[in-house]
Parts: structure tokens; C-alpha cells; sequence
């Protein structure tokens, strides 16, 4: 009865559909269920999105074009892509342990590579954007002025953007809640803590270096 039941709860989900509503069972599903060659794949994705969304940094249109930054975004994506995924788990393993946390590395992984769906979900969109408006994908404050039409293809690819990264953070939260086996709002707390550390970090050595510039000028 067990086995039938398992059966017929993992026929009924698709991690690229459900990720968006059922974003504990799904993070599950993926930790239990998908073989580690998936897991890679939505990985190599995700960084694939993530290195074409960077492309669009001041100062990056200038030196490379259309197709050399997809070309770029796909060589180096995945490594990224890993690299970035093996740190975090890694971050939330540690933090999530202060919480009382139970979820192993491989779990905060895989955890981790399922919350990068929403950000593959983006990846037609940025290739069409980058192809078919270069001048506002790679536009910046201060250069030559969009038309009217320009502006508003901007605007909605940037609100859809902004809205799937927000979505994402959440879906984030409540993975590593699942992996860890505790609260939502734990998972929300064992994703924030590093980002505020990380911000206060840079702080203290902008901070540092300024005094050190003040200091070398006497």
C-alpha cells in the first residue's frame, strides 16, 4: 500500500509546473526522486540564466555583443552555475544547523538546484530580448534615450524579471525549510542571514578602505 501510494504521489508532479505552487512537496520530490544527472542539468540551466541576466551590467554591452554573450553565457554558465549551487548548499547546511535544522549537503544541493527553476522559466525570455532588442537589454542609465516602444518592452521584461526573482527567493526559503525539515519562516532566516552578513561584509571593508585612503593622505 505504501509503494502504490508513492507511486501515484510522484506520477502527479512536474518540477518545472508545480515548482511554482507546491514549492516544499516539489523540493521533496526532487531530494527523493530525480537522478543526479537532473539535478546537474537544472543546475547547468540555471547558471545559463543567471550569467545572461549579469550580461545586462553597466558597461557589459559595450564589449560584448549579442551572440558572443550567449555563447559566454553558455560555456560558462554551468560552471558557474555549480560552483555558486555548492557554495550555497554548503552556506545553508551550516545555518540551517543553527536552527536545528536535519537536511544533509547532498539535500541542501538538490534543494538549492530546484529552487533554480523559476530562473530557467526566464530563459527564453532573455534570449529574446537579447536578440531582438539588444538596445534595451544591454541599455544604460545615461546613454542615448529609448523611444516609447523601447521603454515599454523594458519595463515589462524587467517587471517579469523582478517578479520571478522575487517568487524565486521565496520558493528558495521554502526548499531549504524542506531540506532541513523545519519552519518556513527558519528557511526564510537561513537565507537571509548570509545575505545580511555578506552586505555588512562589504560595508566593513568599504569602510576599511576609506579609512585606510584617508589615513595614507597624511
Amino acid at each position: 500500500m505504501r509503494n502504490m501510494e508513492e507511486t501515484k504521489y510522484h506520477d502527479d508532479l512536474n518540477p518545472f509546473t508545480a515548482i511554482w505552487l507546491r514549492p516544499r512537496e516539489i523540493t521533496r520530490y526532487v531530494i527523493e526522486e530525480k537522478s543526479s544527472g537532473y539535478i546537474w542539468l537544472l543546475i547547468a540551466l540555471t547558471g545559463i540564466a543567471a550569467s545572461l541576466g549579469n550580461m545586462s551590467a553597466p558597461g557589459t554591452g559595450e564589449s560584448i555583443p549579442g551572440w558572443g554573450a550567449i555563447i559566454l553565457a553558455i560555456i560558462f554558465g554551468p560552471v558557474a552555475g555549480i560552483i555558486g549551487a555548492a557554495f550555497a548548499a554548503g552556506v545553508f547546511l551550516w545555518i540551517g544547523k543553527l536552527f536545528q535544522g536535519t537536511g544533509t549537503y547532498s539535500e541542501l544541493f538538490r534543494a538549492v538546484a530546484a529552487a533554480g527553476i523559476p530562473q530557467i522559466w526566464l530563459l527564453p525570455l532573455l534570449f529574446i530580448w537579447m536578440l531582438l532588442s539588444p538596445e534595451t537589454f544591454f541599455w544604460q542609465v545615461g546613454y542615448e534615450p529609448l523611444s516609447g516602444g523601447q521603454n515599454i518592452f523594458w519595463m515589462i521584461t524587467f517587471l517579469i524579471s523582478a517578479v520571478v526573482g522575487i517568487w524565486g527567493f521565496v520558493i528558495q526559503c521554502l526548499g531549504v525549510a524542506e531540506a532541513h525539515r523545519f519552519s518556513g519562516w527558519k528557511g526564510f532566516f537561513t537565507v537571509l542571514l548570509p545575505l545580511v552578513l555578506f552586505v555588512l561584509f562589504i560595508i566593513l571593508i568599504f569602510i576599511l578602505l576609506i579609512g585606510m585612503s584617508g589615513f595614507s593622505s597624511y
